[in-house]
């Protein structure tokens, strides 16, 4: 039917009606008349005709009047009805006329002008187009128009020094998606072109990102290797970038090894390099790694400067994925802070910028970084959703890291809920996957929470031997919180061995060590418990009573409750001291005002297994036995 009606047409009108059909859905009398040759009038004049038959019609396209055909099959049948050599003839005219009179360079008409070269028989020119409307589509985080285009324009050329950009692109895509097999493929391209168009440069940069994928993987010992080859590259080519990206890199690989100092050096000498580029996203990513290193080493006191430069950096060169570094580090800060509330918002802020431009990797990293702060403060069911998506995408990604830090911190909430064994198992898997990536950071943490779970399942035997590998890797990483929190559970583990002067001695070298760094008071309440109990053990009351006030005072001062892991273990200890020592009065107070905590955070728990196994934890026990031993005199 349709073809009859065009058949009945004029012979210009046919013609006018195929050079619309090839132009596309939508043109205008201008661009008509440049592609046919034709006058203004004459083109009107065939547009009246085609508009009588209702073939076409106009449409208001911003502030002018276009054409468009009545019905996509229209256009789709008069397309495919021409000759394929007239197709070809009239693509070929459509792209030279619209390249010269109408490409913007900020538009988009880069895909339009892409498909025209293409069929019109130009695959080079189009490619180069192709590779525009990519990057173009690569601004919005339209991954999957990119991904179309980078394969169109891959299909359209040979050209090595080109297919080597668009190979680029596509591996930063898959890289963000945790496309693992497809990211690998391309950079076994890249590595065959990188040696066709010779160069330093090219080969830095297939280096930089075979060493981003060995990372991703946990592949340590290849990861070191190329970052060898990446220094080596980097000084003979002579190029201030490289060797910037080299000592950067090797920044990276220290700090997972623990060898922060290394670290350190080697972004002393980054980050001028980088300035001296220009280059502000190797700036922003020393700025973080910085902040990281000081965030293990509990040096708040320059932390909150180096977020400022990075985050302000990161804000003024207008790529949004580079506010990805900056909102991770500055949650890790809030987080080792005790600023929970604020880890929270800025988690959720990574979440929804990594959504948007499509970063699986620094997704996973935000949902497990808000599952932390969410299990501090004992939203038990949100922390379990944050980790559980978070390992869905790890193992999506493969990223072993990220695996092993979720099996970590859920194992640190499993052992809150007192299911021990479980706890134990997720510890035991964590640093298994530690051990792999040579990552004593992550060893010395599971070493740390494996001996917590076996004090709460009072074998301290293992507990203090696990205890003192933490505090052996704690002391040789340097890190002060952790080398704290190993002290103190020597010290619960030597009380309960019934050496309660060696107790006394370990609690109060991790609470200087606490005092020393200014570490948040929060952490401190556990081993003043501790301390309490030994000292009166060891007969020292006095010391025991001014503990106690001191632990009565932490738990009650004000904006302190969310910062404690268990209040209540400490409200139980202090009436423990007050009995002792006579004021029975306030021992009961206390007793009461610890079994009311303890009401309150069993009453958030969702399921009934995990509240039972809660009220089991020791001292839990212990408040529970001692309140009902109070009601009943």
């Amino acid at each position: 039917m349709i073809l009859e009606r065009i058949g009945r047409l004029p012979a210009r009108s046919r013609s006018l009606a195929e050079i619309a059909a090839v132009i596309g859905p939508v043109f205008d009398v201008e661009l008509a008349c440049l592609v046919s040759g034709w006058s203004e009038s004459q083109v009107l004049d065939c547009l009246d005709e085609l508009m009588d038959q209702l073939i076409v019609r106009e449409v208001m396209t911003g502030s002018r009047f276009d054409y468009t055909f009545t019905h996509d099959l229209i256009q789709y049948t008069i397309y495919e009805a021409t000759s394929l050599p007239s197709r070809k003839r009239r693509h070929r005219r459509v792209a030279h006329i619209m390249e010269k009179y109408r490409f913007d360079p900020s538009g988009d008409l880069a895909g339009v002008l892409a498909a025209h070269f293409d069929r019109g028989g130009e695959p080079e020119r189009a490619a180069r187009y192709y590779l525009k409307t990519a990057q173009w589509a690569l601004a919005t985080y339209a991954d999957d128009e990119a991904l179309s285009a980078l394969d169109c324009a891959l299909k359209s050329t040979t050209e090595p020094h080109l297919c080597f950009k668009l190979l680029l692109l596509r591996e930063d895509i898959w890289h963000r998606r945790g496309e693992r097999q497809a990211q690998e493929a391309d950079l076994l391209q890249l590595i065959g072109l990188a040696s066709d168009i010779g160069g330093e440069e090219g080969w830095c940069e297939v280096l930089l990102r075979q060493i981003r994928l060995r990372h991703a993987l946990g592949d340590r010992q290849m990861e070191g290797e190329l970052i060898t080859a990446l220094k080596l590259r980097a000084i003979s080519s002579g190029m201030e970038r490289w060797q910037a990206e080299a000592l950067r890199a090797e920044a990276t690989y220290q700090i997972l090894l623990g060898q922060y100092d290394i670290a350190s050096a080697c972004l002393k000498k980054a980050l001028p390099l980088f300035e001296s580029c220009h280059d502000i996203h190797g700036q922003v990513a020393c700025y973080c790694l910085s902040i990281e290193i000081a965030t293990h080493r509990s040096r708040y006191d320059t932390i909150k400067s180096l977020s400022q430069r990075a985050y302000l950096l990161a804000e003024s060169s207008g790529d949004q994925s580079l506010l990805v570094g900056p909102l991770r580090t500055a949650a890790g800060a809030a987080f080792a802070n005790q600023e929970y509330e604020a880890c929270l918002t800025l988690s959720q802020q990574m979440i929804d910028l990594c959504r948007t431009i499509s970063d699986r990797e620094g997704e996973a990293d935000a949902l497990t970084r808000l599952g932390t702060s969410q299990a501090r403060l004992f939203r038990v069911q949100e922390a379990r959703q944050s980790y559980q998506r978070a390992t869905v995408l790890y193992d999506k990604l493969g990223k072993r890291q990220g695996q092993a830090a979720v099996r970590l911190n859920a194992g640190i909430l499993a052992n809150r809920l007192g299911h021990y064994s479980q706890a134990i198992l997720l510890f035991e898997q964590a640093g298994e996957l530690f051990n792999q990536l040579d990552d004593l950071r992550g060893q010395m943490l599971s070493a740390l929470n494996l001996s917590a779970a076996a004090i709460f399942q009072e074998d301290f035997p293992i507990a203090r031997r696990a205890a003192q590998h933490g505090l052996d890797l704690a002391r040789q990483l340097k890190i002060p919180f952790v080398e704290a929190n190993a002290l103190g559970n020597l010290g619960e583990c030597d009380l309960n061995l019934g050496y309660a002067k060696q107790a006394i001695q370990h609690l109060e070298a991790g609470l200087a060590i606490r005092h020393e760094h200014n570490l948040p008071e929060g952490d401190s309440s556990a081993d003043l418990a501790i301390l309490a109990i030994a000292y009166l053990q060891a007969g020292e009351m006095e010391k025991a009573r001014q503990i106690s006030e001191k632990l009565v005072e932490l738990v009650f001062s004000i904006n302190k409750a969310d910062q404690i892991a268990y209040p209540q273990q400490g409200l139980w200890a202090a009436a423990q001291v007050f009995r002792v020592v006579g004021d029975i009065v306030r021992s009961q107070k206390l007793v009461e005002e610890a079994y009311t905590l303890l009401q309150e955070k069993t009453a958030v728990i969702p399921d009934a297994e995990s509240r039972e196994a809660f009220l089991k934890l020791p001292f839990n026990r212990k408040v529970l036995q001692a309140y009902e031993e109070g009601r009943i005199q």
